[in-house]
């Protein structure tokens, strides 16, 4: 599931939240080396923001939180707080999959859609051409 969110970028509101998640090649690390970076905007404006700079192994390496005037409270890698904030991170990266997995749905119905449409139209012009 995860590997399918490397090289991604997600920018939503997910259940009230502004979740921004970007997927990128490390410019320190050697080539295919990705950083993932997941941010999360509260309503409060609280941002927590989790980055795993081993992108291929989907656990945290920093998190970052800031209050609501952007002033940073906490930066670290803590090993308490990273056990929690993978919890999250985890749950994020689910709920970043289902909502990445019904947009694709909604295309593929929409365009589904207008390809019926569309032969419909081609058969209307085949009849008037017919008679």
């Amino acid at each position: 599931m995860k590997n399918s969110l490397v090289g991604i970028v997600f920018n939503d509101t997910i259940d009230k939240y502004h979740v921004g998640f970007e997927s990128h090649p490390s410019f320190i690390q050697p080539d295919n080396f990705q950083v993932n970076s997941l941010t999360i905007k509260k309503p409060d404006g609280i941002t927590i923001k989790y980055i795993d700079y081993n992108g291929s192994d989907f656990k945290l390496d920093l998190v970052e939180v800031r209050d609501a005037t952007g002033k940073v409270v906490y930066q670290g890698n803590d090993e308490e707080i990273l056990n929690v904030a993978q919890i999250q991170f985890d749950n994020y990266l689910r709920l970043i999959m289902e909502a990445k997995n019904k947009k694709e749905q909604e295309e593929a119905i929409k365009k589904e859609g207008e390809k019926q449409e569309e032969r419909k139209r081609l058969e209307e012009i085949l009849k008037i051409l017919k008679q």
